[in-house]
């Protein structure tokens, strides 16, 4: 757009480099409100799920979940941190890597709603009950 001159916005995400207006929210206050309510229920092992560096939205997200885990003074193992695409089918695909952890969360704090609704199934699929053995924010 830039090139042609025709007007452009960017929603939701910032890229580098790009010269033009962005409109979005606050992603690493959001993440950081979702972590924050895990830990307020007593949760201290909890993984995020979905998104990736590759975008600005999945490095500002990961940085709220850090931020809130920090400031609890919490651990954050590598291992917690499970990546993948923002979708139902990716959250229930990431629910076996989830439940075989070792020093396995209680509670995971995904990327948005479909990688949660995924990986709540993922966890019932395993004979596990969502929101009652595991914790999971969208």
């Amino acid at each position: 757009a830039e090139e042609n001159g025709l007007p452009a916005v960017l929603i939701a995400r910032s890229v580098a480099g790009a010269d033009v207006p962005v409109f979005r929210g606050d992603d690493a206050y959001g993440t950081a409100l979702a972590t924050n309510h895990l830990i307020s229920l007593g949760h201290k092992r909890i993984a995020m799920v979905g998104g990736t560096d590759q975008t600005s939205t999945g490095r500002d997200r990961y940085q709220g979940y850090l931020n809130a885990m920090e400031a609890a003074g919490l651990e954050v193992k590598p291992s917690w941190r499970i990546p993948g695409p923002r979708t139902k089918q990716a959250g229930f695909e990431a629910a076996g890597q989830f439940l075989a952890l070792k020093d396995k969360p209680t509670a995971a704090c995904c990327w948005n709603d479909l990688v949660a609704i995924g990986l709540m199934n993922g966890i019932a699929r395993a004979g596990l009950v969502p929101g009652v053995d595991i914790s999971v924010t969208g």
